[in-house]
């Protein structure tokens, strides 16, 4: 898990965009930074999984700059690699296999991409306001309601979450702070202090069945998946979700289960 901000447009606060990048340090704790874009920063936090080597933050690859949460899933390709193979999948049209939500700098054509992965599984917010050129995004809302130093609840997102459970459409609770949607990508121009939106397109996620076989695909995704550093756990739920991994994780794993005290007194 790691953390993405950036902030573009008039009156951009430096001091306050930094006050903003520590609301994510519990997204990384190992490593933060950012670099300076036109009218306004670029900024990562680092928590990383699949490798513990240290390079400059947000990840540098060729002339791009990307804030990345993330994990491409590719064998053995640390995470100047993973953005490598997310520029070369944006330029094809063709996302690669993973979950990530990514922003990328592209100084020689004042070009600033965001882009979620096709099901949506990594979050990226963002507020833009097209007659200021204004443009925050982050990886949680908090950074955003910070920089904007005060917002309007949305009613109608709320009403949503109270019937549904969540909101639709991208919305948050928030007037004007929306999801990125899964699979989109908003690539805006900057330029003159500001942020210009200049194209919005979606990529959809393979519909035709790449195997004939669940119990094939299910251990070729859980190998994809489990390769890190870090020690691992599986978290039992007592559902089937769970219980499948468990059937094809190694016996000596841990396991454990979460129990919630009932809230009380809420009112």
């Amino acid at each position: 898990m790691c953390g993405i901000l950036g902030d573009i447009g008039p009156r951009f606060d430096g001091a306050r965009f930094r006050q903003a990048l520590q609301n994510l340090h519990h997204r990384g704790p190992y490593d933060n930074g950012f670099v300076d874009l036109p009218a306004g920063a670029l900024g990562m936090t680092r928590l990383p999984m699949s490798s513990a080597a240290s390079l400059p933050i947000p990840v540098k690859y060729g002339e791009t700059y990307a804030a990345y949460n993330g994990e491409v899933y590719s064998p053995n390709v640390g995470i100047v690699d993973e953005v490598r193979l997310l520029c070369e999948g944006i330029e094809k049209g063709i996302l690669p296999d993973g979950m990530f939500a990514i922003a990328l700098w592209q100084p020689h054509s004042a070009s600033l991409t965001l882009q979620r992965d096709s099901y949506g599984i990594k979050p990226l917010y963002y507020f833009y306001q097209a007659d200021r050129g204004r443009l925050i995004f982050s990886s949680e809302l908090t950074p955003i309601l910070t920089l904007l130093g005060e917002c309007i609840p949305n009613i109608a997102a709320i009403a949503q979450v109270v019937a549904t459970g969540g909101t639709l459409e991208g919305e948050s609770l928030f007037s004007g702070i929306r999801l990125v949607a899964p699979g989109e990508q908003l690539r805006f121009r900057l330029g003159e202090g500001q942020a210009r939106l200049i194209q919005r397109q979606h990529f959809f996620p393979q519909t035709e069945p790449s195997s004939h076989s669940i119990e094939e695909t299910l251990g070729e995704a859980i190998n994809r998946c489990k390769s890190t550093f870090r020690p691992s756990a599986l978290l039992l739920s007592g559902g089937i979700d769970s219980t499948l991994l468990n059937t094809w994780m190694k016996p000596d794993i841990a396991k454990f289960t979460l129990a919630l005290e009932p809230i009380r007194n809420l009112f």
